[in-house]
């Protein structure tokens, strides 16, 4: 089950790096992943 929830968070990590590229730009994209890594990090 945490193998399916990972694959979800990928997923929703990859949209989010989508939407804010083309609206903010790669300065946001690289910290929103910074962030999101750090989330799935402190989850497991």
């Amino acid at each position: 089950m945490a193998d399916v929830d990972f694959q979800i968070k990928r997923q929703l990590i990859s949209l989010m790096k989508i939407l804010i590229s083309r609206k903010i730009g790669l300065k946001y994209t690289a910290r929103l992943v910074y962030l999101s890594q750090s989330i799935i990090d402190r989850d497991q």
